[in-house]
């Protein structure tokens, strides 16, 4: 269910979205729009009355979406020109992503850009002919109000049929021509050096980033250069994303109390942010950081992978075992009030100890803090960031590290504690499962990468949601679950999204039911959404009807695309199993990169992140012997605290899954025999080493593999 104002005896009667279980369209439900959901019905009252349809895309954290209904559909005016002149239509972005993206790629055709809300005007049948996004009350800035757009494409439709029809044919070829991408062939030798180049040329030097402000994280870049310098043995790239990613985590865009990413900020300085948090951030900021920190050992970069990790376990948990969606930007009547402080409130708080060094250690919006003799700007509310690093701290107070570290720890939980008697921001309460399996996947890789047992058992309860409630009679996962009703058939993005989640959950569990559980999906991802002709993973099965145009994704947005992860997770499989089936699906999607490096190269990082991995000299170090003895307890955790992406780790034990282990993974019968003391197999590409035989010779070896090219 939605979190959200109650309801008084004095609202006006719900409208359809009341029965609706997503919270976006709850919101919606007391709107004076006569809303339908996504379905038959809306077209069928379309079509019988010839009148166009208006579909409104948004979703339930989003802060534009809610300036939108408050200014103009909750408006008893707006209302009834809309409902005598439209079938209108609402539609959750998260549940729907395959229709959000066709309606957005029709979106930026029309206009150049993107963003939600999303508000298009169709045809009885669903093709668009008109499409923008925000539209505001009145006039301003140059955009047209309300009602002079809804009154122009009313007015269109009935003087100028034809010509809407006609307008729509050609945007549905021209959204279909511009997503058929082609299969070209091998990736060039270059393709990673042609991205890096990229991304050094539009890197703030400064303030770390890529691109101008507005500013986003980018996550998956990180995983991509940190990568290319590994293989490369170049410290340039790892350089450049451990700069980006430490400014980030000084910034506002870090949540320097509860932890976790807003969606982006809006300066240069990663000071002041949009304040809507989603769980699929968290997921891509915990996989960068945990790496950067494994292959760095700076103890900052484990800090924000533990910070994200601890904000999804404690704010974003379902009662089911999976996880929500995200929370609202906006709570108490405004856009981030639950955030912002001003100094007055902070001292208040405080004891004069502690004051002395949030003044150091702290400041508002990025004011340069005047340090112990005095705080500016005593009743000017802002976002704390982080000016100074706590040994910096203690060295200008004199003090010892660790104290301060402690006085930090304790005034933290006293304005988290404050924070908390705020009107909360509202949570999206859906829970969907390609962002789950993101969210397994960060969680199993950050207690890996920092040690953490409180994480992988979440991973555990998040994956047996899916594994459980949201799997579909026929084998697949549905996308969405929400307080126990579960609906939608999975997409592409689910399965792809969900085999990582697992391949990782299995790495860091050793428990061979998951990896059973993601090769069962990949091979079901396989029969029901790959191209049988020109190979890759199309977004919807062959049966989804209810979609205009069967595309495929490539190129990553806020969320890497369902082929790059299935890229990765093939490669990964491959290097497990030994089954080249999974080696040709992965070079069937790499075939169509090399024009998309060339023409999206910041929207490739996730596949050249997996592509680094099979380019590399990566493998498996299989650890055999008694469960029980200490020494292969240690050998397990020294493989998992010395974290890479280019080794991965199997438990093969005499006792515990030994059987199913070699059932999934045959080769591994050459040491099912073994009577001996443990020992750690390494096996890099198709030879394997001579055993390690005691664990410091196997921590020796991890940190100084360097993968190289093959």
């Amino acid at each position: 269910m939605a979190e959200g104002k109650n309801r008084s005896r004095g609202d006006p009667a719900p409208n359809r979205l009341i029965k609706e279980a997503s919270p976006y369209l709850r919101q919606h439900a007391y709107d004076p729009v006569d809303w339908y959901p996504w379905g038959d019905e809306a077209f069928f009252r379309a079509r019988e009355e010839d009148r166009p349809i208006f579909l409104s895309i948004g979703y339930a954290t989003c802060h534009w979406c809610h300036v939108m209904q408050k200014e103009s559909f909750s408006d008893p005016e707006v209302g009834r020109f809309l409902n005598e002149n439209f079938v209108c239509i609402k539609l959750d972005r998260e549940e729907r992503p395959d229709l959000d993206q066709y309606y957005m790629d029709a979106c930026i055709a029309f206009t150049g850009r993107g963003g939600w809300p999303l508000s298009l005007f169709l045809t009885p049948e669903g093709v668009p002919f008109f499409a923008t996004s925000f539209i505001p009350r009145t006039r301003m800035a140059g955009s047209y109000g309300i009602f002079e757009v809804l009154a122009a494409i009313a007015a269109y439709w009935k003087e100028h049929h034809d010509d809407a029809l006609a307008l729509a044919r050609d945007i549905s070829a021209n959204i279909a021509h511009a997503r058929d991408h082609a299969c070209t062939g091998p990736l060039p030798a270059d393709a990673a050096d042609t991205v890096y180049n990229h991304l050094v040329s539009i890197h703030d030097s400064r303030n770390g980033g890529f691109g101008p402000p507005p500013r986003f994280p980018m996550f998956p870049v990180h995983l991509f250069l940190l990568r290319y310098g590994t293989v490369l043995r170049r410290t340039g790239p790892i350089r450049l994303s451990c700069q980006t990613l430490l400014s980030m985590a000084r910034g506002g865009v870090y949540d320097q109390l509860g932890g976790g990413f807003h969606r982006y900020a809006t300066d240069e300085r990663w000071l002041v942010p949009h304040f809507e948090k989603m769980l699929y951030d968290q997921a891509l900021a915990a996989l960068a950081y945990s790496e950067a920190f494994s292959l760095t050992g700076n103890a900052a970069l484990g800090r924000v992978a533990r910070g994200c990790m601890k904000y999804i376990c404690r704010n974003l948990q379902a009662p089911g075992g999976g996880f929500y969606a995200g929370e609202d930007a906006d709570s108490g009547g405004g856009e981030g009030l639950f955030y912002v402080w001003t100094r007055d409130e902070i001292e208040s708080l405080l004891s004069p100890e502690e004051k002395e060094i949030a003044s150091l250690v702290f400041s508002l919006d990025g004011e340069e803090s005047p340090g112990p003799a005095g705080i500016r700007n005593s009743r000017k509310a802002g976002v704390l960031s982080l000016s100074r690093q706590p040994p910096e701290a203690a060295r200008i107070l004199g003090m010892a590290a660790g104290d301060v570290e402690r006085v930090l720890e304790t005034l933290k939980e006293k304005l988290l504690s404050a924070r908390n008697k705020k009107p909360h921001p509202p949570r999206d309460t859906l829970v969907l499962a390609d962002w789950n399996g993101l969210a397994i996947s960060a969680l199993s890789v950050t207690s890996r990468a920092l040690g953490d047992t409180e994480f992988l058992a979440a991973a555990r309860r998040a994956a047996e949601l899916v594994l459980g409630p949201l799997r579909s009679p026929d084998g697949g996962i549905y996308h969405r679950w929400t307080a126990g009703d579960v609906a939608i058939p999975g997409m592409s993005a689910d399965y792809a999204s969900m085999t990582m989640g697992l391949l990782d959950l299995f790495l860091a569990s050793r428990e061979p039911r998951f990896l059973s559980a993601a090769i069962d999906f990949e091979e079901y991802h396989f029969q029901n959404f790959w191209d049988k002709e020109k190979g890759g993973y199309f977004r919807t099965r062959e049966d989804q009807r209810d979609v205009p145009v069967r595309q495929k994704d490539f190129l990553d947005n806020s969320i890497p695309s369902s082929n790059s992860l299935s890229f990765s997770a093939l490669v990964r499989l491959h290097i497990l199993t030994g089954d080249d089936s999974y080696l040709g699906r992965a070079g069937q999607i790499a075939g169509y990169y090399p024009p998309l490096v060339r023409q999206y190269p910041s929207s490739c990082t996730m596949f050249l992140a997996g592509h680094l991995v099979a380019e590399g000299q990566s493998g498996t170090v299989v650890v055999t012997g008694d469960e029980t003895d200490p020494l292969y307890v240690r050998m397990l955790e020294v493989l998992d605290r010395n974290y890479t992406p280019f080794v991965l780790p199997v438990a093969q034990g005499r006792e515990h899954g030994a059987g199913e282990i070699c059932r999934l993974l045959p080769w591994c019968a050459i040491f099912a025999g073994e009577n001996r003391a443990p020992r750690a197999h390494v096996c890099l590409g198709k030879s394997c080493q001579n055993p390690r035989t005691d664990a410091g010779s196997l921590e020796s070896f991890l940190k100084g593999y360097m993968p190289g090219k093959q």
